[in-house]
């Protein structure tokens, strides 16, 4: 009967983090809707807890507001972030997850 009650538990636990990544995946969906890039890897960046990236993504939305563009340059390290948070969302998620979060982007 313990397993049992282990099994529900865990499909509880995996339900929550479905629906956690579903929430998250509408909101970047939203973002990118609306041309706002930084701000949905942002919201990725927040997702996982990694300060570094949020203050990195921070950064290259006050030098994007500050040039009222996206300079080559920029744009070329802010895809370099990308793919780092991408390869988190890879090895922490399942492949469902990770595909929707990535086409989130």
């Amino acid at each position: 009967m313990l397993k049992m009650k282990d099994l529900i538990l865990k499909e509880a636990e995996e339900t929550e983090i479905s629906k956690k990544v579903a929430d998250l995946v509408k909101k970047m969906e939203g973002l990118t809707d609306k041309n706002h890039h930084n701000d949905a890897l942002a919201e990725l960046a927040k997702f996982f807890g990694n300060k570094k990236m949020e203050k990195v993504m921070k950064s290259i939305q006050d030098i994007h507001s500050e040039m009222k563009s996206m300079p080559y340059g920029l744009t070329q390290f802010r895809n370099e972030v990308a793919k780092d948070l991408l390869t988190i969302a890879k090895q922490r998620l399942n492949g469902k997850e990770y595909e929707a979060v990535y086409r989130a982007l």
